[in-house]
């Protein structure tokens, strides 16, 4: 089997759903719900019991749903592009011992296998074939793969939760094949066809519904001919998946017309009585449709005949004069034909293309609509391409001779230019039991009427024919608890029984019964294929059993298409076996038919029939019933809370504390609609009543908080979770309880424990090997630290918590072997400003980091460190000079030339603190740095002897005339520097370049007369005798010399 839970979808069969009563509904639910998750230990720790049959070659599984029932289903490979994963097909639900038999006959295995069928085996993964998720097929008992399996639906996982509430028909459940017809694209028109029973209405009431989920349309319009199918229609609507408070409008279209374009007369029984006023022979009804049909096929024209002279020239006489004599009694009023017409002429206008009243047209039992009608019905939408056509030939009572391309020609009329339309044709009779289906496939070839419908599939009674007059029929029928009676020739009419109608062909048209009783009187044997056809749709409405009360002339004929002769007796007991499925016919009718609530509850206080005859149309009372009616609903299975959502809030104050509970649980209400009780609620309590709102979440246990004090000693773990989660209580108040539940404690649970100090990890001691896989790096840190553990123990985790271990921690690691420091190197930077000098040499060396990632750290690591590496960490100005200051002195007998440079440069030392390693540098002193020494009387130029010929050209002439004077160079060396500095230059320096031959006196003859006060009279004699000064300066030199 697969290790990873994955979920599933489900498949049924078709009368999977119908079959299960609703009283089983809810724990075939709560199964269904476990079933979903595709794994062995889910399904056992959440409590199904599965079992798998043991005489098959194929698994076939069996769960336990309650005491009594079983639940049968299959596994199979999903063959859909939208779904890839696994099926589960459920069979049958039911009594144990109906339920194996029953879903080994749906599948087609034999007699044989099903008596085989008496043992089971546990479950085991080997029955699923390993990891390899398998086509699981049928077998049968020689082995040979079944492969025409029975017709499956789809069954959603929200169709699931509405269909345990009871809210969603299993009849609307859509099959593969109808499923994809919803999703046809939405650039054509779609004209589906199908005969009895194929599921064209529902098609096109889930096409209708996915274009108004997927936002394509807002405002349809579902049209029909008749009113009650439009109504049953609307009724199946409501009750989809998704089509809740959705707009949509369902009428029939004489019904649409006389609302919005006046009232009419006219009809069928007037037309027979300007029949009878023109004195004319034979029945009028067929020539009343020949007059319909003639009437609607004039749009192809583009007129309609008023008078007889104006119908086609084949017309008989008497339709004409029978057409002249209706319109005399119509007066000038309109029939319904009038109306269209009316209508047709409207919406083909430009003026009204900006006014229509919907967006798309939705048309069922289109075979008994006239052109005009289907005209008129097109035009209405504003997007033509959206229009759906569902009709079938063979049904076409009305005799309108509908078909397909007439629907096209009048699609073409309208201007609707789609370059194709798209044609669709469903032919599996999903409706009626084979033996009734056999009776329409032979009806329908004996008359040639085409019928496209493969017979039916499940198995059922045969019909029966009962030779009776006709109150006799309506007494059986009403006293079997048949709410309907077909009679083929009756107008629809009322009977004092409020559960019981006798309706026409028109009015039971679309629709569908469990079991239906037919009249079939004298002369009802059709002579045409038009009569034909109205028989052929008459017994198409029985879906499981049906019975038909004729004469004696009419019995055999009914007899050769293969129903059985049955007396009074035969019949009622036939009847009295159907009353479960009668039941759903009541639902439907009573739906059908929209009776008031206040009628309803008067029948039902009378006696006269129960609510659940009401079912369909609950929902539709919600907002008349109190909530006595409304409780008493709900505790009969008959609905759910939700219907009723408006009236919640006004029932607060009547509802019991469990009943809330549910409304919340189910999100029906909100806690907070029930504040204005809580407290009464709180103190009226008992525990185990606390326990169930709190998890309903009608109330918090923070509302209990004065009441745990009392239900400590009832607490179990999780349920002091939850006190303490809330704020209700702490752990401290827990304190005794908490080594008894150590054992069960989870980490976190644990760490809370010992956080708020009402127990130790002492108490833990012995389990903490069960927390290894999920606790932290701190925590474990904490457990070595107090010597609960060893990070040896801990081994196999050291790799995961790489990312949030701290520096001390992973130095243990290293320390101890566990861990190389290139598995951190990612970490290291952030470690360096706690690291030592030793590890954090070593990272930086390896590359790992670099020293700026220690910012300030470094002035710690001053007192390691080498000269070297204080002097590049002063440069990156990681560290201040003050601090290295204080080192200079360990660092003075090692420190190089070049090293005390960079300190004295970053103020991390002087000169004076290094005096007596100056004599070692004055080879590698600079002549700066030389001048520096010197001025600051650290040494003499003196020490620099070998020094000063390389530093001549950088001499100022002060500093040439010092070092010619300590003899340490001569003015020679300085020759091409002479001419530079004579402006400026002193009598001492003067002379010595005069002396020297760089230079002459008449070079200085502007500073003579100045330096004639200082200097020597014999050579301010010399000066004069040169001409460079006047004889009264050599005189007044000679004067001061004496």
């Amino acid at each position: 089997m697969a290790s990873k839970a994955q979920h599933l979808e489900f498949l049924a069969h078709k009368h999977f759903m119908r079959d299960v009563s609703p009283s089983l509904r809810p724990d075939l639910h709560a199964c269904m719900r476990k079933l979903r998750v595709y794994d062995r230990e889910r399904w056992h720790s959440a409590g199904v019991r599965v079992k798998k049959l043991a005489a098959l070659d194929q698994p076939v599984f069996e769960a336990r749903l309650n005491r009594g029932d079983r639940l049968v289903f299959t596994l199979r490979s999903a063959q859909s592009d939208r779904f890839d994963g696994i099926h589960i097909v459920l069979w049958y639900a039911g009594h144990h011992d109906d339920a194996v038999r029953t879903a080994v006959r749906r599948m087609g295995i034999g007699q044989r296998a099903i008596d085989a069928l008496v043992d089971d085996q546990p479950w085991d993964e080997s029955l699923w074939g390993g990891d390899n998720q398998k086509q699981i097929q049928l077998v049968t008992p020689d082995g040979a793969t079944r492969r025409d399996l029975p017709p499956l639906v789809e069954f959603s996982e929200y169709e699931m939760d509405r269909w345990a509430e009871s809210q969603i028909d299993p009849l609307l459940h859509l099959s593969p094949a109808q499923r994809e017809l919803t999703r046809v694209a939405e650039d054509r028109p779609v004209f589906l066809r199908g005969g009895v029973g194929t599921g064209k209405t529902t098609v096109l009431l889930y096409r209708m519904l996915k274009l108004l989920l997927a936002g394509s349309i807002e405002n349809p319009v579902f049209m029909t001919f008749s009113k009650s199918l439009a109504t049953w229609c609307r009724s199946i609507f409501e009750r989809l998946p998704g089509a809740e408070r959705r707009k949509v409008e369902f009428t029939s279209l004489s019904g649409w017309l006389r609302a919005h374009f006046g009232a009419t007369r006219g009809g069928k029984r007037l037309f027979r009585l300007a029949w009878e006023k023109a004195k004319l022979p034979s029945n009028p009804e067929p020539a009343w449709w020949e007059l319909q049909r003639l009437r609607g096929s004039a749009a192809f024209q583009g007129e309609q005949p008023t008078r007889g002279d104006q119908l086609p020239s084949h017309v008989s006489p008497e339709i004409q004069i029978a057409y002249d004599a209706y319109r005399k009694l119509l007066n000038g009023a309109p029939d319904v034909l009038d109306l269209a017409w009316k209508a047709y002429d409207y919406y083909r206008a430009e003026s009204a293309l900006m006014n229509l009243p919907f967006d798309a047209v939705f048309i069922d039992e289109a075979q008994d609509l006239t052109p005009i009608e289907w005209l008129v019905c097109i035009l209405m939408g504003n997007r033509p391409k959206l229009a759906f056509f569902c009709g079938d030939e063979t049904q076409d009572v009305r005799d309108t001779r509908f078909s397909w391309e007439g629907v096209e020609a009048a699609l073409r009329l309208v201007g609707h230019r789609a370059p194709a339309f798209s044609f669709f044709q469903l032919h599996e009779n999903r409706r009626n039991s084979e033996p009734i289906a056999l009776v329409l496939q032979r009806l329908a070839e004996r008359f040639d009427l085409g019928a496209t419908t493969h017979a039916g599939s499940e198995e059922g009674p045969s019909p029966l024919v009962c030779v009776t007059s006709r109150k006799i029929a309506e007494q059986t029928a009403q006293r079997a608890g048949c709410p309907v009676l077909l009679d083929l020739e009756a107008r629809e009419e009322r009977s004092p029984n409020p559960f019981f109608w006798v309706l026409d062909l028109e009015h039971i048209k679309g629709l569908e019964f469990h079991v239906l009783p037919l009249w079939a009187p004298a002369g009802s044997w059709p002579s045409s294929p038009h009569l034909a056809r109205k028989l052929f749709t008459a017994i198409s409405r029985a879906m499981h059993g049906l019975v038909i009360f004729t004469d004696h002339a009419t019995a055999p004929a009914f007899e050769q298409l293969g129903a059985s002769p049955a007396d009074s007796r035969t019949v009622h007991n036939f009847l009295d076996s159907c009353r479960p499925l009668m039941a759903f016919d009541r639902e439907a009718v009573a739906k059908w038919k929209e009776i008031p609530f206040s009628e309803a509850r008067s029948w039902v206080q009378d006696g006269l029939g129960s609510w659940a005859d009401f079912r369909l149309s609950l929902s539709h009372w919600a907002s008349e019933v109190p909530f006595s009616t409304a409780r008493l609903w709900v505790e009969n299975g008959l609905c759910s809370w939700a219907i009723f959502h408006e009236q919640l809030m006004e029932w607060t104050d009547e509802v019991s504390p469990a009943l809330a509970a549910d409304w919340v649980r189910n999100g029906l209400l909100l806690r907070r609609d029930f504040a204005h009780r809580a407290q009464q609620w709180v103190w009226a309590a008992r525990f185990d009543d606390a326990v169930a709102w709190v998890d309903a979440g009608l109330l918090g246990w923070e509302d209990f908080q004065p009441r745990l004090a009392e239900w400590t000693d009832r607490a179990t773990l999780p349920l002091a979770c939850a006190w303490v989660s809330a704020k209700a209580c702490r752990w401290i108040d827990l304190q005794r309880h908490l080594p008894n539940w150590s054992e069960q404690a989870t980490l976190w649970q644990a760490r809370a424990w010992v956080e708020e100090e009402a127990i130790s990890w002492k108490s833990f001691e012995n389990m903490l090997s069960r927390w290894f896989s999920e606790v932290d790096v701190d925590l474990a840190s904490l457990w070595v630290r107090q010597g609960y553990c060893t990070w040896e123990s801990l081994r196999h985790r050291l790799p995961s918590w790489r990312d949030t271990v701290g520096y001390s921690d992973a130095r243990t690691w290293q320390e101890q072997g566990l861990i190389d420091w290139s598995a951190l190197a990612h970490r290291l930077a952030f470690w360096m400003a706690e690291a030592s000098y030793e590890h954090a040499c070593r990272w930086v060396e390896a590359g790992w980091c670099s020293w700026k990632d220690a910012g300030k750290r470094v002035e710690v690591w001053l007192p390691e460190a080498s000269a070297e590496q204080a002097i590049a960490w002063l440069k990156a100005r990681q560290c201040d000079a003050s601090q290295a200051w204080r080192q200079c002195t360990r660092w003075r007998s090692s420190l190089t030339f070049s090293q005390a440079s960079a300190l004295v440069e970053a103020g991390a030392c002087s000169w004076h603190g290094l005096a007596p390693r100056l004599g070692e540098w004055t080879e590698l002193v600079t002549f700066l740095q030389a001048c520096t020494w010197v001025g600051e009387e650290l040494c003499m130029w003196t020490d620099f002897e070998n020094r000063i010929a390389q530093w001549t050209p950088e001499a100022t002439r002060e500093l040439a005339t010092e070092w010619v004077r300590l003899n340490l160079c001569s003015w020679e060396a300085f020759a091409d520097r002479i001419a530079s500095w004579k402006p400026g230059a002193s009598l001492e320096q003067a002379t010595g370049w005069v002396d020297a031959g760089l230079a002459t006196w008449k070079d200085f003859e502007l500073n003579l007369p100045r330096w004639s006060e200082s200097a020597e009279p014999w050579r301010v004699e010399q000066w004069r005798e040169q001409g460079l000064v006047s004889k009264q300066l050599a005189k007044a030199a000679r004067k001061r010399r004496r």
